[in-house]
């Protein structure tokens, strides 16, 4: 009799542990680059409960090569994970659909490209251009300082402001952030949701647009 119940205890301790680690978010399975013959070169899966991104990395006859694991949760590797060129995907306010991207870009409809680097966001649209300094605090926080400004001086739409701010990212997936609070309106229910540009070439804008050295 003890030695049944300790095989059954096992047993629902072993079914306690796949109920509990087995119901997590499906992963976000992505491959963001293959080879000119159509084999995989590049394959993501990101574990949004543990904030894990994991990289597979294939040669051109579909071997995998080298594997990584990054834990978002680590500033190092969050600030990793920002690196390069986001545009908007969508923006919602309120349940009401503000704006949703369709087709591709082109130089006669610039969307305002967002780039990150180490220690930068750089803004740069039509008629639009920021230049912040950021600090990556944590897993969700960006601290961000700079000045942003649309349009010309003189014209009647001419904007232009200083900011400092703490701003807070949700991660989707690897392609996919949400941004939270950024129209910086307490009052207003947002969701803000950016992509990532896989293989972009930055564009030769007309920057009639320049931050003087004093700003």
């Amino acid at each position: 009799m003890k030695t049944f119940f300790r095989l059954n205890h096992k047993r629902c301790l072993l079914i306690f542990f796949i109920i509990i680690f087995g119901c997590g978010t499906d992963p976000v399975e992505e491959i963001i680059e293959n080879y000119e013959n159509g084999i995989k070169k590049i394959f993501v899966r990101f574990h949004s409960d543990p904030n894990v991104l994991e990289r597979y990395i294939y040669n051109n006859i579909g071997e995998m090569v080298h594997f990584e694991r990054d834990s978002l949760n680590k500033k190092s590797d969050f600030k990793d994970y920002m690196l390069g060129y986001w545009i908007m995907e969508n923006m919602t306010i309120d349940g009401d659909t503000i704006f949703n991207r369709s087709g591709e870009i082109d130089s006669l409809n610039d969307p305002n490209i967002y780039h990150f680097t180490k220690n930068k966001l750089v803004v740069k649209g039509y008629e639009y251009f920021a230049d912040y300094k950021i600090l990556y605090l944590d897993s969700t926080r960006i601290e961000m300082e700079g000045t942003w400004q649309f349009g010309s001086e003189g014209e009647e739409t001419f904007r232009k402001q200083r900011i400092y701010d703490i701003k807070y990212f949700q991660i989707e997936s690897y392609t996919n952030i949400l941004w939270d609070d950024f129209l910086n309106d307490d009052e207003k229910e947002e969701i803000v949701r950016f992509r990532r540009l896989l293989n972009y070439q930055t564009p030769t804008f007309s920057d009639s647009l320049a931050l003087s050295q004093d700003q």
